[in-house]
Formats: structure tokens, sequence, C-alpha cells
């Protein structure tokens, strides 16, 4: 082989060579967009739970009329969630992947929470629907109290648009470390199950037992688990007087949740 060959054949290595790490740089570089056809490696399924760390607040539902004195003091009355056990269901589907690091998903979690619920005022007061008649309005009687819980389970549907980095945001990634953050809705509804025992019925609270809140949530993958943290990110304070003729003031439509996920399949 002379060297004019030996030449040739370099040449054309390197040729080659520079063609395949173009193609590479052109590949990382390029914008996927959600085909149907692709269905499979376009989507991601995560099943999770989390234990004690679930919190609900809704926003103002009622007002329970506290009277000291006979003057009336307004009390809000927030439906309140604290979970035991929680878990659920989430496919997350990307609309955008860019290279193999970077996605843009729209993610649907389906929850279901063991939890209590129940409809109070910042004073642990349980509100009541009964209605008011005109002899306890002449006792100074203008609220009253329930006796015990309003129900338990809560369920949740949320819509959130995520941001996601290295592993996870596509299925050719391979890092053993990824990060997400994500933002939008929750729609909550508690409790699923009314008090049996003390009879109470769920069209006598109609209004009060489902919420929007806005959320957002941060993850973190390691493999094949997600860590994730859920806020609500617009609680709204409520000003009101106590008995003492003090002014109060407490948040409401709050959302507060660690939890575990698992990836299902690829």
């Amino acid at each position: 082989m002379n060297f004019k060959t030996v030449l040739f054949i370099v040449t054309v290595l390197i040729s080659v060579g520079f063609k395949a790490k173009s193609q590479d740089n052109q590949s990382s570089k390029s914008v996927y967009f959600f085909d149907v056809n692709n269905l499979n490696s376009s989507m991601r399924h995560e099943f999770g739970f989390s234990f004690l760390t679930h919190f609900a607040k809704s926003p103002l539902k009622a007002e329970y009329n506290l009277v000291s004195s006979g003057v009336s003091y307004p009390q809000p009355v927030f439906n309140r969630v604290y979970s035991i056990f929680t878990m659920g269901y989430e496919p997350q589907l990307r609309l955008v992947e860019v290279g193999s690091n970077f996605s843009l998903s729209f993610d649907v979690p389906f929850t279901l929470g063991f939890s209590t619920v129940d409809l109070r005022t910042p004073s642990s007061i349980s509100y009541s629907t009964e209605p008011i008649t005109t002899n306890d309005i002449n006792t100074g009687v203008f609220s009253k109290e329930r006796t015990s819980n309003l129900g338990a389970l809560n369920g949740e549907v949320g819509a959130l648009l995520s941001f996601n980095f290295f592993q996870g945001a596509t299925i050719e990634n391979t890092k053993a470390l990824g990060v997400s953050f994500a933002g939008g809705i929750n729609y909550i509804t508690a409790p699923l199950v009314m008090n049996i025992f003390e009879e109470y019925e769920r069209s006598e609270y109609k209004g009060l037992l489902s919420w929007t809140s806005v959320v957002g949530r941060f993850g973190l993958r390691f493999g094949r688990m997600t860590l994730y943290y859920t806020m609500g990110v617009n609680p709204t304070r409520v000003i009101y007087f106590s008995s003492l003729g003090n002014e109060q003031r407490v948040f409401g439509n709050t959302y507060n949740r660690f939890s575990f996920s698992f990836r299902l399949g690829k």
C-alpha cells in the first residue's frame, strides 16, 4: 500500500467522521413535536403515593356567626382536607422535545386521598348548614355547629404544564438525575363519602364540597423514581374579627403535598 493510497483512506475516514459528528450535533438540537403515531415514545406514566404529607384548604366557603355579648362576629369557613395516605396515577404527554435533554409536557395527575374532611372556622368550629329558625335568632343563635367530621376521602384531578430537564425529559435520556418545574390547576372534591353515622347528606352541602387551586410543582428524578413537592401558589388572605373585637388574618386556598412516584413501563 503506497503513500497516496494511505492518504486517500485517511482523508475518507476524516470526512466520514466530520459528517457523523455534524449529524449528531444536528440531532441533539432537533425539535420534535407530539405525534399520535408515536404515542408510546411520547408519554410517561407514573404511579405515586404520599403518607401524612397532604393538606389542602379551600377558598372561603361560608360564614359562621360567632355571638358574644349580643354581637355577631362572622367567622370564615373553609373546607379542610387532611390525608393520611394518598395514591395517584399520572400520564405525562410530551408536547415538545428538544434533543434528548429537554421537553415540555402536559401532565394530568389523578389522586385519591384517604383523608378526613371538614368544614371549619380558623378556631375549629364545625360549620353546619342546618336552617336557623326565628326562635334561634330570638335567643341569640345565628348559626349552628356540627358534632363530628363531615366525611372522608378526597379526589383530585390536575392539569399541569411541565418543563422537564435531563433524566426523564425524553425516552432516550439515560442521565442519572433529572428535574421538572410545573404549574397549573388542581380540581379537588372533598369529601367523596359523607359521614353516614351522622346521616349527613351531600345535597345539604352543595357548593361547599369542591374547588380549584392554582398549584406549582417541583420534581427531582432518580432513575425510575421521582420526588415531588406540590404547593398552592395563590393563597387568599381573609380578614375577620374575633369575639374580642380583634382583627384576625388567615390564609385560604392553600395546598401542600410531598409524594413519591415510580415510572411505569419505559
